[in-house]
């Protein structure tokens, strides 16, 4: 009986022993779907804040790009202008020279009318 006694407290040892190792395989699951779930959480935290970064960027450069183009668009009316003054400029500088022949002519027709007068005075 003693045998028996023996092999009895043995299995009821291993029995124990398969219980603690039972419950602690429950725990690792249990951890194991407690880190999965974080991993996921994290995840997910992590992809929507890249999804919400790349909007914002998205946006910010849209934003610049459509600055950009009202700038240029403003160079280029400047330009027009500028173009448009220059024109002017040169119309401007071409009626002052136009003025200034006139003039010398004139001053020199008078000139010579001067010195005909004078030398028909002095004869």
């Amino acid at each position: 009986m003693s045998a028996l006694r023996d092999q009895f407290l043995t299995v009821n040892d291993k029995v124990k022993e398969v219980s603690t190792l039972k419950d602690s395989v429950r725990t690792v699951m249990e951890e194991t779907a407690c880190v999965k779930e974080d991993f996921l959480n994290l995840k997910n935290h992590l992809n929507l804040a890249a999804k919400i970064e790349l909007q914002t960027n998205e946006k910010m450069y849209e934003n610049r790009l459509h600055h950009l183009e009202k700038m240029l668009e403003e160079m280029r009316h400047r330009e027009e202008s500028f173009l448009h003054i220059a024109e002017e400029t040169n119309i401007l500088k071409d009626q002052v020279g136009k003025e200034l022949k006139y003039l010398k002519k004139k001053t020199t027709l008078s000139s010579d009318r001067t010195k005909e007068y004078n030398s028909i005075k002095i004869s």
